[in-house]
């Protein structure tokens, strides 16, 4: 199966609201206003989805298909686990009132990527006498790109990677995790798409194995965190598999990723992240986290967490089953994917607003 942007909106309107069957590809064009295509279209990537096996999205596209807090599911009835029951239903700020930030914080890197970031993420991070610093860009061969922040307001060294934007198709075929050494149990069943594992060592060697986001770290002192949105979530999983291995990566982080790992690489990456260091969020009804089915080779990774409201000002976390249905949304809205605390290729305020 692939993933690639070909195919964008349909600009003739005897093509609206169907699915377009080109090359035994599925794509799928949409219909909205005037004003939505011409902001949508800023984003093109992630309007087309190319996939080798049958999946329609129920398109029902509003300005955003925000959810309202009081009538949002509450839990998912497949899960039967009492301890979990009782953990999910403890308010996040009743366990630490400052996880709503620490997750925001990612979430503005990880938008930021898609924007100008250089000049507008220090009018966020570099207050109350912090400093932002860029320390290294990267852009590979395959069309990974990213950078590595020195952020003191967040204490840490983080490493963003922006979600894929090429024309070029995004093998999801599963294969053998490779970075390039051993991954203590991690056999051959321990997969990842074909797709997103090239891009994470296209940018693991570019950067030389994030040599100088390790110097940073030594360096300062400060923690070490990944994070990404889209594909780029996806491939930020695969460096937290990577790095958090080696013992460098302290958290890992990722927004409105694709099922890109198998169950059995899932669970290497949750025993190295619980709780809070490891967490996948989903804003509202974001569909994009949800064009990979679960499957035996592809499931969620990390502890769930669902953003939702018109500023995604509220917040739960699912905190031992990553395929908890209460932290997914239900995948129906293609704008849900542009918000996440702040709109696509902006980043964010030191105060949240609300």
């Amino acid at each position: 199966m692939h993933w690639c942007r070909r195919g964008g909106l349909t600009s003739h309107p005897t093509r609206r609201r169907r699915e377009q069957i080109i090359s035994g590809i599925y794509y799928y064009s949409v219909a909205i206003t005037i004003e939505m295509r011409k902001l949508l279209r800023t984003i093109l990537p992630f309007l087309s989805i190319a996939l080798q096996f049958t999946y329609t999205f129920p398109f029902n596209i509003e300005r955003r298909q925000v959810t309202d807090a009081p009538n949002s599911t509450q839990n998912d009835l497949d899960i039967v686990d009492p301890v979990a029951i009782q953990a999910d239903s403890i308010p996040w700020y009743q366990l630490d009132p400052f996880q709503q930030d620490h997750i925001r914080f990612h979430c503005y890197l990880s938008m930021a990527a898609y924007g100008d970031y250089k000049n507008l993420c220090p009018s966020t991070f570099a207050v109350q006498g912090n400093e932002f610093e860029i320390l290294q860009e990267f852009e590979t061969n395959l069309g990974q790109k990213g950078f590595v922040a020195r952020v003191p307001l967040m204490q840490k060294v983080v490493i963003v990677f922006k979600g894929y934007d090429s024309y070029t198709p995004l093998s999801w075929d599963p294969v053998q995790i490779d970075i390039g050494r051993p991954l203590a149990g991690c056999g051959q069943n321990c997969t990842a798409g074909r797709g997103v594992l090239d891009l994470y060592n296209s940018a693991r060697l570019a950067t030389d194995n994030w040599s100088l986001a390790k110097s940073a770290v030594n360096a300062t002192g400060l923690k070490f965190s990944v994070t990404g949105h889209g594909i780029g979530g996806s491939v930020a999983q695969l460096a937290a598999l990577d790095l958090g291995s080696g013992g460098w990566v302290h958290y890992a982080h990722s927004q409105a990723a694709p099922r890109s790992m198998s169950p059995a690489a899932a669970q290497i990456l949750g025993k190295m992240f619980q709780g809070e260091s490891g967490q996948h969020v989903i804003a509202n009804n974001d569909f994009f986290p949800h064009i990979i089915p679960r499957s035996e080779s592809f499931t969620r990774v990390s502890t769930a967490v669902w953003i939702f409201g018109n500023q995604t000002e509220w917040m739960r976390s699912c905190n031992y089953y990553p395929e908890n249905k209460a932290c997914l949304g239900n995948g129906t809205s293609i704008p849900d994917n542009y918000y996440y605390f702040t709109p696509m290729g902006q980043c964010g305020a030191a105060n949240k607003g609300f």
